[in-house]
């Protein structure tokens, strides 16, 4: 019988925290799901723990290969899911009971939407005020489909474990990319560019560990030039912004970076015709605030004039 919705779960030496993660998603609610690992070639007790929980739970189904990186796990595991919705979670998060559940029944409920995320929460809590906790305040302001394409150039507005989303948009857009960048922001500014619809619940359903180990401290393709790189590549492929000139203002070092990366895409931001379209490089929330309500007040709409870019 095809379950509900597929996990994918890619890990490599996850031996200390796989157990964590793994009784979450035997805690869940919904039953009728299959989690499917990709253990890309670890080297720990990882292979020794996955024996275990598959041979305990048959919804746990395992395959292990040699490392070959994330993206190649993350597609190894989808070619092997059943479900018609696809679910992300990584080996050293923790997803609350219900988080399966409220998931899918969102996209039942709104088959307008393709991808849904939820909140989630840092473990061990960053302190107030420090980068993290700024970008959890950021990523709570982004619930629904409009503020969510409005941040798209900022970061990624739906943290990937967080995700569920539709198998026929991940089929469409050909799954993840290997490449120079973050395969889940080049995937969902993809999904945006493509007309998808996004949500987020306001609950917190996932616990995701910050160690200085995870990938996102350490990979290159995580990196802010990186970023900045990804995301000037696809302003320069927007259709919303196609034969428009591009204004960059912002703090001037801001500024010059990002004309800097438009030109090393390819885009000069001169060129076109038409009204000019306006990229804000302000890092700093409580500025982005005031930019916005100075900017509507003379009257330009922020996703038809403007956007934020960092």
């Amino acid at each position: 019988m095809t379950p509900r919705v597929s996990v994918l779960l890619p890990v490599r030496d996850g031996e200390a925290w796989l157990d964590a993660c793994l009784d979450s998603l035997a805690a869940q609610t919904l039953d009728d799901h299959e989690v499917v690992v990709h253990d890309d070639g670890s080297r720990d007790g990882t292979a020794e723990i996955l024996a275990r929980r598959a041979a305990a739970d048959p919804r746990v189904r395992v395959q292990r290969g040699e490392p070959a990186g994330i993206v190649q796990a993350l597609q190894e595991a989808a070619s092997r899911a059943t479900a018609p919705l696809l679910a992300r979670m990584d080996a050293d998060d923790v997803a609350h009971p219900e988080r399966l559940e409220r998931l899918v029944a969102l996209l039942d409920r709104r088959p307008d939407v393709d991808l849904v995320g939820s909140r989630m929460r840092y473990v061990p809590r960053p302190r107030r005020a420090d980068g993290l906790w700024r970008y959890e305040r950021w990523l709570d302001a982004c619930l629904e489909h409009a503020p969510i394409v409005r941040a798209r150039y900022v970061e990624c507005p739906l943290p990937h474990p967080t995700w569920a989303l539709r198998r026929a948009l991940f089929d469409a857009l050909g799954g993840y990319r290997e490449g120079p960048f973050a395969e889940d922001y080049d995937f969902f500014l993809r999904a945006a560019q493509n007309g998808a619809r996004f949500a987020k619940l306001p609950q917190v359903l996932m616990l995701q560990r910050d160690r200085p180990g995870r990938l996102s401290r350490t990979d290159p393709r995580c990196s802010l030039a990186a970023f900045r790189a990804l995301k000037a590549r696809h302003v320069t492929a927007d259709p919303q912004l196609a034969g428009r000139p591009l204004v960059v203002e912002g703090t001037p070092k801001a500024a010059r970076r990002w004309v800097r990366a438009l030109r090393e895409a390819g885009r000069s931001p001169e060129q076109g015709s038409g009204p000019p379209f306006v990229l804000v490089a302000h890092g700093v929330l409580g500025s982005r605030d005031a930019e916005r309500t100075a900017r509507a007040a003379r009257g330009a709409l922020e996703g038809r004039d403007w956007l934020f870019v960092q």
